[in-house]
């Protein structure tokens, strides 16, 4: 009897260890919930948005990392140093314009002295002043170009009075087209003709064509510092009669400019020395307004057989008291002289009588006797 007590009681034990164990077990997970509060509870998380989550969280979960930028922003603490800036508006100008220069950084109500200068290292002096206002700034400051100023960079330099302060901006003086104005765009071969230029390179040497830039230029000219030509001159070459066109080329720009001109018609003229004579006597001409330098051929009645002499014209196109030519014999009459350049084509002609020959003979006495001389 006693035995069968201890049994029970150790099965009742037995049981008990067994319940403790499986109720650990469901502590240990999440609880069953016989309720439906787990459901509800679901749906409502459904519902509820999902927060996003952060980059590097979605970075590990798909696609690639993407690269952080750092920025960092001086806080309230830092101190930033301030440096002086100078403006320039434009600064691409042609020569002879003006530009405007604002500055800021400068010590309040200070007082800048504004240099211009070809390179950041040259001396000179101020080209104006500005005061600063309150805030160290200026604008609204107009600064004349010189004419002269060459093409290519140049610096603005703003350095304030009794200060180590100062700031410079560099701009450029763009080259402008070439140009030419001649005294006159009407002549004749043999004028010279006044000119003046601008808008070359500094100090070049600018060659000058006709109607062409293949051979030799009839002249050459020098620009000076601002690239200008303030005087030159040309004499206008031989040429077809109409338009013509002189062609300006500078050695260093390379930047050709044409002027028009109308090359007239040459209309020259002989005076002889006798209009009158007779065979086997010398004449001589004089003549103007043939070509610059040409020769002139001189014709008898025609320019179609040889020529009787040659004459050489100075640079103005004239010659005097030349030709010695010696009338022939066999000429009667009114007779014709041309004359014709030889580079110009251009004519003249003169005419001039033949006088006849009158021999009379006058003895040295008219009577006489026999054996008396008498001369003729």
């Amino acid at each position: 009897m006693r035995w069968k007590v201890l049994s029970v009681l150790g099965g009742l034990l037995a049981l008990l260890l067994v319940g403790r164990l499986v109720a650990g077990s469901f502590n240990s997970s999440e609880a069953v919930d016989t309720t439906g509060a787990s459901a509800r509870r679901a749906n409502s998380a459904a519902d509820t948005p999902v927060r996003s989550a952060s980059p590097a969280a979605r970075a590990t979960s798909s696609g690639p990392t993407p690269t952080t930028v750092v920025v960092q922003v001086a806080g309230p603490g830092v101190q930033v140093q301030s440096k002086p800036i100078l403006l320039l508006n434009p600064s691409s100008v042609r020569p002879g314009s003006t530009i405007g220069v604002a500055g800021s950084g400068f010590d309040p109500g200070s007082t800048l002295d504004l240099f211009l200068k070809q390179r950041e290292g040259d001396q000179a002096d101020p080209a104006t002043f500005v005061q600063a206002d309150k805030g160290g700034n200026f604008g609204n400051v107009s600064l004349p170009l010189p004419a002269a100023l060459p093409s290519g960079p140049f610096v603005v330099e703003a350095r304030q009075r009794n200060s180590d302060k100062l700031a410079s901006a560099a701009g450029v003086v763009a080259g402008g087209a070439p140009q030419v104005k001649l005294g006159t765009q009407v002549g004749k071969a043999g004028d010279v003709v006044q000119l003046s230029g601008e808008g070359f390179g500094a100090n070049e040497e600018v060659a000058v064509y006709w109607n062409g830039v293949t051979g030799d230029p009839l002249a050459h000219l020098h620009s000076d510092g601002g690239g200008k030509i303030a005087e030159g001159s040309i004499q206008v070459p031989f040429g077809a009669v109409g338009n013509n066109g002189f062609i300006f080329v500078g050695a260093t720009s390379q930047a050709p400019v044409t002027v028009p001109f109308l090359l007239l018609n040459l209309f020259p003229t002989v005076q002889l020395s006798s209009y009158a004579l007779k065979p086997d006597t010398l004449l001589s001409f004089s003549g103007k307004d043939f070509g610059p330098g040409e020769r002139v051929s001189v014709y008898l009645g025609s320019p179609d057989g040889p020529a009787l002499a040659e004459v050489q014209a100075d640079q103005s196109g004239a010659f005097a008291e030349t030709g010695d030519l010696l009338i022939p014999f066999g000429l009667q009459g009114k007779q014709l002289l041309v004359f014709v350049g030889e580079q110009s084509g251009a004519p003249a002609t003169a005419a001039f009588d033949l006088l006849p020959y009158t021999p009379n003979v006058q003895p040295s006495t008219y009577g006489g006797r026999p054996g008396t001389a008498i001369t003729f």
